[in-house]
């Protein structure tokens, strides 16, 4: 599967959820669902490339899912031929966002060990009017 590169935008405090659609090209030059059954999906933000990573986006900790679009086009997990991931940035991890601009690696990582990067970026921050604001 080839990188793809992305960049996102996020909104300070807020709970922010990308439904991403992975596809290959066969060999005679159509589109096709990737097939992402049995990857592990790990995700590391870091404010620059050779930074540590600041947070970790994971199937583990349930803020990364594989699944299908449905006809109406919304995400549902599935575990059967999954060709689609939905990413959710938590509240807790977006209004501890200090810069306008991070950077991230979203992994795939096969049952086997292989690792794959999947895509790349920038995370792109607005900031919160009214974050962190208090009523008088």
């Amino acid at each position: 599967m080839k990188t793809a590169v992305c960049n996102l935008e996020l909104y300070q405090g807020n709970d922010d959820i990308y439904v991403l659609k992975f596809e290959d090209v066969d060999n005679d030059g159509n589109k096709t669902q990737s097939d992402l059954t049995g990857y592990y999906f790990f995700m590391a933000v870091k404010a620059e490339i050779t930074g540590d990573a600041l947070a970790e986006l994971s199937t583990g900790n349930g803020c990364i899912r594989s699944g299908i679009l449905n006809k109406e086009g919304s995400f549902e997990d599935s575990d059967v031929k999954p060709y689609a991931i939905r990413l959710q940035f938590p509240h807790e991890f977006t209004e501890t966002l200090q810069f306008p601009k991070y950077v991230y690696d979203l992994f795939g990582i096969k049952k086997d060990g292989t690792r794959e990067v999947l895509m790349k970026g920038s995370l792109d921050v607005s900031r919160s009017v009214s974050y962190g604001s208090k009523r008088k």
